[in-house]
């Protein structure tokens, strides 16, 4: 059996540090909280999820993760959960090196006033 967690609990308090809420972030949501503190049942098949092992960009996996995280992706489409498997499109000149520089510089511009405040 796998788990992330002891129980709900635990699994919600791993996810509260994950996703917790900030307002300043506009992709940060507060009610999302709200559901992890107070946690329903959730059916599998009302979510959409989406699955790339290499997120379009042609990063090299080594064989065993690959293997690993394929077995994890088929387990869970057993359970019920509905997953596609896609290759996402960049921007021509975007590649693997690239990603991690863009969303360093969208952290700064977002964040960036608060940088050495706390």
């Amino acid at each position: 059996m796998r788990q992330l967690g002891r129980d709900v609990a635990d699994v919600a308090l791993m996810a509260r540090s994950l996703y917790d809420w900030c307002p300043e972030d506009p992709l940060s949501q507060p009610h999302f909280n709200a559901q992890l503190l107070d946690p329903e049942p959730m059916d599998p098949k009302t979510l959409r999820i989406a699955w790339s092992a290499d997120l379009g960009l042609g990063f090299a996996v080594d064989t065993d993760v690959m293997k690993v995280m394929v077995g994890e992706v088929d387990y869970l489409r057993q359970l019920g959960w509905t997953i596609e498997t896609v290759n996402p499109t960049w921007p021509e000149r975007i590649d693997g090196y690239a990603l991690p520089v863009l969303q360093q510089a969208a952290l700064a511009a977002q964040f960036g006033k608060d940088l050495g405040t706390k």
